[in-house]
């Protein structure tokens, strides 16, 4: 054992010093091609091993197709070209993996989206590929719900049943999920009947909380159905506690305007519309006669 110790502590220095100057050439020949007007008269000896390991390292990053599988721990190691003193320097150090980043913020939007209980095959509605049909009021009303959603400001839209309500009010809520927003989205009927349900498995006010304080409330089809005292006082609960934290709600209907919608709610309506009137924008679609038809007739062709 000591004899072949001795014989690697023997080994000649022409041999490491050889080895150490194409360690060295591959090293600049890689910081050349990454840093504009590279010096490598700014390197020191003690800097070649750390920065063959970065040089290492985003080669294994390059041909990474699987981040589950990361042999470095989620880290990514770079060199960064720095100023000190009026001299350029070249230091090594550790970033978190983008890659990863990216996935966990995609994994994050994935839940989000599921919380806010956006139907799936619904997720994909966006302001882009609402198609207003060449309609002035299916114009105005995508112009007036995509400024709300970039202002995070509430609105109703109003209209016949199949006139695009629905898609516009999902796309407003997807793209506040897309900007890290919680977002409820339920219809008025189902939204009573989980309240209903928290009440009868003993789970307190769970459904009530939540439509109180997400950040952007949904409630699809409101006035479809005309509300028991119960209901309509949930409701104003609900728009009450939003309208005195500043948090918007989007509402879609059937009605045509404030006073027919307040006429469908029925008990708490003047107490709930008068708040609505103040913390909404307002656009009612007319002469649509059925967007979904339209629309699918126009792809078709």
């Amino acid at each position: 054992m000591g004899i072949k110790v001795e014989r690697l502590l023997m080994k000649d220095d022409a041999s490491l010093e050889r080895m150490s100057g194409e360690m060295w050439s591959e090293v600049i020949t890689w910081l050349r091609g990454k840093f504009k007007d590279f010096d490598p008269d700014c390197l020191q000896d003690k800097q070649l091993l750390p920065l063959m390991a970065v040089m290492r390292h985003e080669q294994d990053c390059a041909c990474c197709n699987d981040t589950a599988g990361c042999p470095h721990s989620g880290a990514r190691m770079v060199v960064i070209e720095e100023l000190r003193n009026g001299y350029r320097e070249y230091v090594t150090g550790a970033v978190r993996c983008s890659k990863i980043e990216g996935n966990a913020e995609e994994k994050k939007v994935g839940d989000m989206l599921e919380d806010s209980l956006i139907p799936r095959p619904r997720r994909r509605n966006s302001f882009a590929n609402f198609n207003t049909l060449g309609t002035p009021s299916l114009t105005y009303a995508k112009g007036l719900a995509s400024e709300c959603a970039d202002k995070l400001k509430g609105l109703i839209l109003g209209g016949p049943v199949g006139c695009g309500k629905t898609h516009l009010a999902i796309a407003y809520g997807v793209q506040a999920v897309n900007q890290g927003k919680t977002v409820l989205f339920v219809t008025m009927p189902e939204l009573l009947r989980m309240m209903k349900n928290d009440i009868s498995l003993c789970r307190g006010a769970e459904t009530l909380d939540k439509a109180k304080s997400v950040d952007v409330l949904i409630l699809d089809d409101a006035g479809i159905e005309r509300g028991t005292d119960w209901g309509n006082e949930q409701l104003y609960m609900v728009v009450d506690h939003r309208y005195g934290h500043g948090l918007p709600i989007v509402l879609t209907t059937n009605a045509r305007g404030l006073d027919a919608l307040q006429d469908e709610i029925g008990t708490r309506s003047r107490q709930i519309c008068s708040r609505l009137l103040e913390m909404t924008e307002q656009a009612w679609i007319e002469g649509v006669a059925d967007y979904r038809k339209i629309k699918a007739e126009k792809e078709m062709q």
